[in-house]
Formats: structure tokens, sequence, C-alpha cells
């Protein structure tokens, strides 16, 4: 049977190599591009890279597609592969993909394990601006709050919110851009 892209999932479910490659050439840009933008350090994602497609290939059967599509789902299982090399880092305890199955969320579109794991992202990256910018930016770009809400928690004004949020910004571009690893997500 010739792999194709009406049949490579199904074929994958049923553990067909040739499914497989066929997978890493048409998706795998989804798992490098997830990666991309992750907290590990670049000799790793390779490795994590290697460990999400085995994953994938492992879980196949569990992939659902009334409750999501399957780009959702390599993306899910990317980011727990991800988390769990965050983990490994810390020495966290290990967290099994039948946890993961079993809390998750598809009717919002993402587990809740994704929030902790965005969230440590986000806050690795706040680390090179000072502590009153970290709680700026959290409070804004993460609690989704207003200026106006976090002007007048914070007792600054609106203008010099502004001013601290474009300045946090461009810091923060320009040591991504240092680093190599700006992707256009500031």
């Amino acid at each position: 049977m010739i792999v194709t892209d009406e049949n490579y999932i199904d074929l994958l479910k049923q553990k067909d190599q040739r499914a497989l490659e066929y997978f890493i050439d048409k998706d795998g840009w989804i798992v490098k591009s997830i990666l991309s933008r992750s907290a590990l350090p670049r000799q790793e994602r390779m490795e994590c890279m290697n460990d999400t497609f085995f994953a994938i290939w492992q879980n196949a059967g569990r992939y659902d597609e009334a409750k999501a599509s399957f780009t959702t789902w390599v993306a899910g299982v990317t980011r727990y592969c991800i988390l769990n090399y965050l983990k490994k880092q810390k020495r966290i305890e290990y967290l099994s993909l039948d946890e993961i199955w079993e809390t998750s969320n598809w009717e919002a579109g993402q587990l809740p394990v994704y929030e902790l794991e965005e969230k440590e992202q986000f806050q690795h990256l706040l680390k090179y601006l000072p502590p009153e910018d970290q709680q700026i930016f959290l409070k804004l770009f993460w609690d989704d709050k207003s200026y106006e809400e976090v002007s007048s928690e914070m007792k600054i004004g609106k203008s010099a919110l502004y001013n601290r949020v474009s300045r946090g910004k461009r810091r923060l571009r320009d040591l991504l851009k240092r680093r190599g690893e700006n992707e256009g997500y500031i």
C-alpha cells in the first residue's frame, strides 16, 4: 500500500514504518517549530525531537480525530516531551503520558500542562528584566489585565507603563537576536 495524505494517519496507528517516515517529511515541521521556541538548550532539542517522534509513533493509536485535529495532537505530544525534558533538568518526578491524556482538556484546545510549560518559558524569558518590569509583563501578557488595571494596581502612570513595556520588549528582542532565537514572538 502506498502512503498518502489520506491514509498516513491510519497507517501510523497500525505502526507502519513508512507512515512514520511520511509523517516526519510532511508534518515534522510542527515538532521542529515548537522545539525551536522551547526553553530547552540547543543540544537537547535534537534528542527531544527524536523522543517526540518516537512518542508519536508509540501513541498514534490514542489519537482521536473527534477530539482534535492531528496537528493539535502532534503539538500536544511535542509539548509533553518538552515538559518532560524541563522536568528532568529540575529532577522533578516523571509525568506519564497516561496522566496527560486523563487530564486533557481538548475542548479548550490545549492541555492544562501546557499552561505550566508556557508560563515557565515566559518567566524564563522575563528573568532578564528588572523585578518590577517582570510583574508588569506577567500582569499584562499572562494575566491579560488591561493597562488601566495594571497602572492602578502598581500605582504607575499609564504613559510610564507604556514606556516600560516598550523598553522591556526592545530589551528582550535584542537579547533574543543576540542569541539567535528570535522567532517573531516578541
